[in-house]
């Protein structure tokens, strides 16, 4: 197997350090992406050739270990679902199979639960900043979140989207009279935020009550 090409990369490293990093590719193909450090104790600058068994070894035992630090500190800072830890691996240099190899054991090791992800964030949601379904589950699948996932975690919760909007709405729009142009601005906030048109009708038809 020969080494065919070495790409420098030069990144700031935080206080305008520069980190270098270096990808390797082997016989015309992209392998990995190297720290300086690695790259120089490994001595690969100097090597023209390179066994099987020495990449997958630098596969295994460097790279596949850096990445699954990475994924750890993206993890430290805030709960990911596997597609969001597969794309910050990738923006990294990482190849696809050491992803899926990095992402299934941090899965096995449950740092990774998808479902648990979807149940946290709705949670969060309707305590925080409360929204309808359809807003959710668009939120969550763009999360990378499977559909079925998504509808079985839904499912487990009892949400009146009526009670949520007016909620909401009364949070709002309490203290303005309603008139058409308040009923624009309420019309076009449950849209923004995923409700249907006969959730806005059973809105205001409670507001014309009172």
């Amino acid at each position: 197997m020969n080494i065919t090409e070495i790409k420098e990369i030069v990144k700031k490293n935080g206080y305008k350090r520069e980190k270098k990093e270096y990808k390797i590719f082997i016989d015309g193909t992209y392998y990995f992406t190297l720290d300086e450090d690695v790259y120089l104790s490994e001595a690969i600058y100097e090597a023209t050739e390179i066994s099987l068994e020495r990449v997958e070894y630098i596969r295994q035992n460097i790279v596949k270990r850096a990445a699954k630090t990475k994924a750890l500190n993206s993890l430290c800072l805030k709960y990911c679902t596997s597609v969001q830890i597969k794309e910050k691996l990738a923006s990294e240099g990482y190849t696809e199979d050491i992803s899926v190899e990095v992402i299934n054991e941090l899965k096995g090791m449950g740092y990774i639960n998808d479902r648990l992800f979807a149940q946290k964030y709705i949670s969060d949601r309707l305590k925080l900043k409360p929204k309808s379904k359809k807003a959710l589950t668009h939120e969550l699948h763009e999360k990378g979140v499977a559909w079925d996932i998504i509808n079985e975690v839904l499912d487990d919760y009892e949400m009146d989207e009526t009670d949520i909007a007016l909620r909401l709405v009364r949070k709002k729009f309490g203290k303005y009279k309603i008139d058409q142009k308040i009923k624009r601005k309420i019309y076009s906030f449950l849209l923004h935020r995923g409700f249907s048109i006969e959730v806005f009708n059973k809105v205001i038809a409670d507001f014309n009550k009172n």
